[in-house]
């Protein structure tokens, strides 16, 4: 699996300023560690609002490589997301990790998972949790390319 996102322009200002810094520093007296005043400053996560009328857009990605009946074959399927979109459907820019993760509790809760102990995601069957999202609203492109070898 692989998630890209673009860095957030705004904490890579914030940490090159010394913001991410946890040592105190001395401010007219009083010893002060900047990450402590930034957390002071800032809202609750919960809190925080999508700040942007840009369009900023996110791809989550699963490519299996392998063989079958001798033929060498990549399936691939991903999402591509409008994060603004999110926000205003999920109320959080994160949907992406968010609804996953919901949606995997509450088939938990429900007996729909029956594998028992710790197991990574991708040790589910991904068909009918693709579905459940897709239910949601949620769309993925899907493709498989094989090699071809002429005779």
């Amino acid at each position: 699996m692989d998630y890209k996102i673009r860095p957030d322009k705004m904490a890579g200002s914030l940490i090159k300023m010394g913001f991410g810094n946890d040592k105190p520093v001395d401010v007219k007296g009083v010893r002060v560690a900047p990450r402590n005043v930034l957390l002071a400053l800032l809202p609750p996560a919960v809190k925080t609002e999508l700040q942007t009328s840009e369009k900023v857009y996110g791809c989550s990605l699963a490519e299996v490589k392998g063989e079958k009946a001798d033929e060498k074959i990549t399936y691939t399927v991903y999402r591509i997301s409008n994060l603004l979109e999110d926000y205003k459907r999920w109320g959080t820019k994160w949907a992406g990790v968010a609804v996953p993760a919901a949606l995997t509790a509450t088939m938990l809760a429900k007996g729909e998972i029956k594998t028992k102990g710790v197991v990574p995601p991708e040790g589910f069957e991904p068909k009918p949790f693709l579905a459940k999202l897709a239910e949601k609203g949620w769309i993925f492109q899907e493709s498989i390319t094989k090699e071809i070898h002429p005779a």
